[in-house]
């Protein structure tokens, strides 16, 4: 096993983690201040590992390359998290799980959109069959009483995904 597999597999992991407590804490506080709270702590905590491994805290760019970097940030960690965390609440952590998986279509969308990018025919059929099996996963769920509760929160998870396609596809090359 390379160490970008333990890597993914840790991610992975860590992403688990981070739905069910993103659930828990979102009986008591509201998305926006909780994804507020989540980045200021994140920020602390990269700031100081950046340090620790003598990293520099600052990289020479140009000016517009920072600005795709900054609204890239916004969208991906500003905007999308506050819908995944408002998603969390609606689905829940295993539904919110079977939600991510639209993750991967969503770039490509994005992908094509953006940058005119080809999918071959049998990627194509793999990602409608992964949206396919999302949307009824998700709609055949006993779990949530309330359909509007069920249709929105699938709303803002798939959402979710392209707005994080658009941030991350934005920087590729930076």
């Amino acid at each position: 096993m390379h160490v970008g597999d333990l890597y993914a597999a840790g991610s992975a992991l860590v992403w688990s983690f981070a739905l069910i407590l993103m659930r828990v804490a979102g009986h008591q506080i509201p998305p926006i201040p909780l994804t507020f709270f989540k980045n200021s702590v994140a920020l602390i905590l990269v700031f100081l590992t950046l340090l620790v491994l003598g990293e520099p805290l600052y990289v020479e760019l140009e000016l517009y390359d920072y600005a795709r970097l900054v609204v890239s940030a916004v969208l991906g960690i500003a905007v999308a998290d506050t819908m995944v965390a408002a998603a969390v609440n609606r689905l829940g952590a295993s539904l919110q799980a079977l939600a991510d998986c639209a993750y991967a279509p969503s770039i490509a969308f994005v992908g094509f959109m953006m940058f005119g990018e080809i999918l071959s025919t049998w990627e194509i059929i793999g990602g409608i069959f992964v949206l396919f099996g999302v949307f009824v996963g998700a709609t055949m769920t006993a779990e949530i009483k309330n359909p509007k509760y069920l249709w929105v929160g699938i709303f803002l998870a798939a959402g979710a995904h392209v707005v994080m396609a658009i941030g991350i596809l934005m920087v590729r090359d930076i």
